[in-house]
This record gives structure tokens, sequence and C-alpha cells, in this order.
């Protein structure tokens, strides 16, 4: 054992359900924060059930952990993303400040977060249509009537900086989001670190 004890947020997402087993295979003590939909059972898996928007359950899910890998995120459900995203990681932020056991929060999650929907490739995103969460909205940007026709002709809206240039966004592979955490654990050069930065050209 590595005498980690991690907490996994998010836990039942893509990069979460890949990030599990990653850690159980490093010999890490693995509690998982899980809100509607439930993990099947896994060895060595401790399951706490809720959501981090609510208080107690980030206070239990914290307690006595010496690691967080915070993957939570919301941004296609508008209805839950000050929740989850904002309230859930204050919630969290707090239960670490108080802390004794706590030596490292890793965050690494969704546009939700930092407020980059402009760079979300989404489908949401990406739509001419009424289906925007998050935006631009391209439908105001083009006015209805273009939005109809480029609708009419599977068009799909490309963002553009002040040059005229395709803004770019750099996608990481989930296995790539996982081999990460096991790079960033316990290692001094990841103190006090941002890993990503939006790239526009």
């Amino acid at each position: 054992m590595s005498g980690r004890r991690i907490l996994v947020t998010g836990a039942t997402g893509k990069v979460g359900m890949s990030t599990l087993p990653r850690l159980l295979e490093q010999g890490d003590g693995v509690r998982a924060l899980c809100h509607q939909r439930m993990l099947s059972a896994t060895p060595g898996v401790e399951i706490v059930t809720g959501s981090i928007s609510d208080r107690n359950t980030s206070r239990e899910a914290m307690s006595g952990v010496t690691h967080v890998v915070h993957l939570a995120t919301c941004k296609e459900t508008p209805d839950d993303i000050m929740d989850v995203a904002v309230k859930g990681l204050f919630w969290l932020l707090e239960e670490a400040r108080q802390s004794t056991t706590l030596r490292q929060f890793i965050l690494l999650g969704g546009d939700a977060r930092r407020g980059a929907y402009v760079l979300s490739p989404g489908y949401a995103s990406m739509s001419l249509g009424e289906d925007v969460f998050g935006g631009p909205r391209w439908r105001d940007l083009v006015g209805a009537k273009t939005a109809d026709r480029y609708l009419a002709e599977a068009a799909v809206p490309c963002m553009l900086d002040a040059d005229g240039r395709p803004a770019r966004r750099n996608f990481v592979h989930v296995k790539d989001a996982t081999d990460a955490h096991s790079v960033v654990l316990d290692n001094s050069k990841a103190r006090r670190t941002l890993g990503w930065q939006p790239q526009y050209d």
C-alpha cells in the first residue's frame, strides 16, 4: 500500500472510471464520491453517495483522505451547474482547508469550472439552434434567418480570433489525463501549478 487515501469526485465520468483502477493498481486506498449513478461494487473502492453541493456529504467524503482528485463537473445541465461546479468545489476546498490529513488537492476537470464554455466543442455549444447552454449562442450572433439557413445546410459554427484564425482547443485523451494523476501525486514540482491553458493559435 502507498499510504495514500485518495478521494475521487466525478468517479462515474469518463476520466473517473479510468482513474479508479489506475489508483488501485498503484496500491492507493480509494474513495469515490457518487451522486446519482452508482458505481458497481468494485473491490477496494469505498463509495460515498451524495452531492458535493451538500456540505455534510463533502465533509464525509473528505474525512481522513490524504489526496483529492477532483473531476466532478457539470455543464450539460444548467440547473445543476452552480451547485456542482461552484458550491461543490467551495465545500470541498473548505474541508481541505480544515483537514489535518490532506496533502494534495488536484483539480482536473471540465470547462464548466474554468468558465471556458466558448472553447467547448460539445453538441450544445456547437449548435446553431436553440439547444445552447453555456455559449456562445451562435443563433443570436448570426441572426435567426442566417442560423436557419446554416442549419438546413448542416453547417457547424467555428469561432475565429481577431485575425480571422480558427480558435484551437487542445484535446487530451482519457488515458493521458489518468496518467497525469500518477505523475502529479506527491510530486513537489506540481505544487501550486496550473497544467492547462487555452490555446488560440
